[in-house]
């Protein structure tokens, strides 16, 4: 299985500790991260909890970076595209003032989403029309989708078992990857769960991430996000969804 062999390639390695590739990763990081705050500041997200949540990252970072294996697979991901780890970063600092919003922001809830939020595309290799175009649907024909693009389907699954076999990574990550592509009502992938099968950390994770995919496509103007929050409302406010969807709502208001 491929996991597998990227996992061994990984573990593998023997780590050697350069300063310089160490500074240049801390400051790529540190440079989208610097980029999404600007970016979320510029469209009224209020600086209080841009800083809060910017100081969360940022220790959650210097974590990564002291963990060797976690180190790693971060820097696979730094490796690949700029875009992807922007992605990441976004989902992150959104669903870290969620969680403060929904008074959720436990240090452990912290870092769990944390993690969902770097490793959750390990497997995507770039983002090109088509995983734009897949990314952004709204609800998926599964047996369509499996036939189709394997391998976009299964990602979730497999992303979650390649994360579920690393040292030092804290419980519950892996279900949250597993499950980062379903939808409220069944109408996401790969198994189509409804709201009340997906626990609430998910849940919260699986809308945020809906809702920057969906930024990401088609901008991140305040008349459009306000359009994409008005298009969810439909199928979100359900279950465990309706919470982490109602923040979200009061968040760009």
């Amino acid at each position: 299985m491929f996991y597998d062999h990227f996992l061994n390639l990984l573990e593998g390695l023997e780590y050697k500790y350069n300063p310089k590739t160490v500074r240049a990763d801390l400051e790529v990081q540190q440079q989208v991260l610097g980029m999404v705050f600007d970016k979320l500041q510029d469209i009224g997200v209020d600086d209080k909890l841009l800083n809060s949540a910017k100081r969360t990252l940022e220790n959650n970072i210097e974590m990564i970076n002291s963990t060797k294996n976690l180190k790693k697979l971060l820097r696979n991901i730094i490796g690949k595209n700029e875009r992807i780890l922007e992605h990441s970063m976004t989902t992150n600092m959104i669903s870290q003032i969620i969680l403060k919003k929904l008074s959720w922001d436990t240090h452990p809830s912290q870092m769990k989403i944390s993690m969902a939020a770097f490793f959750h595309d390990i497997l995507i290799t770039e983002y090109d029309e088509n995983i734009e175009k897949l990314e952004s649907m709204t609800s998926y024909d599964k047996d369509k989708l499996r036939e189709s693009n394997p391998k976009f389907f299964n990602h979730p699954l497999k992303a979650a078992q390649l994360v579920d076999k690393m040292k030092n990574m804290p419980p519950d990550v892996a279900q949250i990857i597993s499950s980062h592509h379903e939808l409220p009502k069944g109408k996401g992938f790969p198994k189509g769960l409804f709201g009340m099968r997906t626990a609430p950390m998910g849940c919260l994770f699986n809308t945020v991430h809906y809702f920057c995919v969906q930024c990401y496509t088609r901008g991140w103007g305040k008349t459009t996000i306000a359009i994409i929050l008005k298009e969810m409302e439909a199928d979100f406010y359900d279950r465990n969804y309706e919470k982490p969807y109602e923040a979200l709502l009061k968040l760009f208001k």
